[in-house]
């Protein structure tokens, strides 16, 4: 899809409001939900109204546990399937809503908005549909910090601004919420001549993100911990499209990501390479400080044998002379001379006994 993000809105619009008009015209098994529901879900899905249910186009379940009383978002809701499977999780107390940029899809949602409630046994509906992007959400009327979870099934790859509707969802999640959604994922970038191409991007084929490009713009808006629930490759089964994009390979995916307090805005991997930095820094400090009060400590030789200086190795060594010639007179020298020995000992002899007899019993 080439041009504006208002171009890449109009011909997604058009591709779901007019092209498909039932699951059955689906071009490839992309927006097709493979896994089967647990119990629970298929009974809440048999009471949603087959008309809602054949315009229903998703990749995966996005449906998190423990929903009783939350104010639940669905991104890219359609004719609103999910949100009428999410009524009836949240029960009577909670709240869905759904946002859905095509016209059509979002008639087809509100015509049945009544029935839906009292299928379910509700005094009123607790649902709302609006007409708008998910892109901007402040532009359809959510307020900063209103849902507890959001959920979106195979609808973000659609989307001209990724980073913008992941940002837009981190501000409308409260505290502790969750991004709760399925959608399609890509083993390298797209290229532009595929992106460019209607169909391939209708069905949800060549808008998918890369997969470290999706982790890196969760990241940046605020999600910093993504957590993958589960992935399936994507088979396509459509030999013209399959030749279309050669070796690039697809997958659905669900993931959570949840908006945390943020105690530091850094990454866990940024935190753990600080941490270890911080700790090699300070060792090596440390070891340069002991080094240094070492050599401080160690005691100064008192004759300066090792000094540059000609004129002072020379007073050392006269002083040095001078004083030990004053410690040991040579006998017999007259008063007042003292000459300096290399020997401390006066006795030649290194004997001690001067008796030159070693027997100190001699025979009589």
């Amino acid at each position: 899809m080439n041009g504006s993000a208002e171009k890449v809105h109009s011909e997604v619009s058009e591709y779901y409001g007019t092209t498909l008009e039932k699951t059955e015209d689906l071009k490839t098994n992309a927006c097709c939900t493979g896994a089967a529901p647990p119990p629970h879900i298929r009974a809440a899905l048999s009471k949603v109204h087959p008309d809602v249910i054949a315009r229903y186009y998703g990749c995966g379940l996005c449906v998190p546990d423990e929903l009783d009383g939350l104010s639940v978002l669905d991104l890219g809701c359609g004719s609103g399937r999910d949100v009428y499977l999410l009524s009836q999780l949240v029960g009577e107390t909670g709240r869905v809503v759904g946002v859905d940029m095509t016209p059509t899809q979002i008639e087809v949602a509100r015509e049945h908005a009544a029935w839906h409630a009292t299928k379910f046994g509700y005094a009123a509906p607790n649902t709302e549909f609006v007409d708008g992007k998910i892109e901007d959400l402040r532009a359809c009327g959510l307020a900063d910090a209103s849902f507890d979870v959001i959920v979106s099934n195979c609808v973000i790859n659609l989307a001209a601004d990724k980073r913008a509707v992941l940002a837009e969802a981190h501000r409308v999640l409260r505290e502790g919420g969750e991004l709760y959604f399925s959608d399609v994922y890509s083993s390298r970038r797209i290229p532009e001549a595929l992106v460019a191409d209607t169909v391939l991007y209708g069905e949800c084929l060549s808008g998918a993100l890369y997969w470290n490009d999706f982790l890196h713009l969760a990241r940046s808006v605020g999600f910093d911990d993504p957590r993958l629930v589960e992935d399936a490759p994507i088979t396509i089964n459509n030999a013209a499209l399959e030749a279309k994009v050669g070796n690039i390979k697809f997958f659905s995916a669900t993931y959570r990501l949840f908006k945390m307090p943020q105690v530091s805005s850094a990454h866990p991997d940024d935190l753990t390479r600080t941490r270890t930095l911080t700790l090699t820094l300070t060792l090596t400090l440390t070891l340069t400080l002991t080094l240094t009060l070492t050599r401080t400590r160690t005691p100064t030789p008192t004759l300066t044998r090792a000094c540059s200086s000609p004129t002072a190795r020379t007073t050392g060594r006269r002083s040095s002379t001078r004083a030990a010639s004053r410690a040991t007179p040579r006998a017999g020298a007259s008063t007042g001379t003292t000459r300096w020995r290399s020997n401390p000992n006066p006795n030649p002899n290194p004997n001690p006994n001067p008796n030159p007899n070693p027997n100190p019993n001699p025979l009589p």
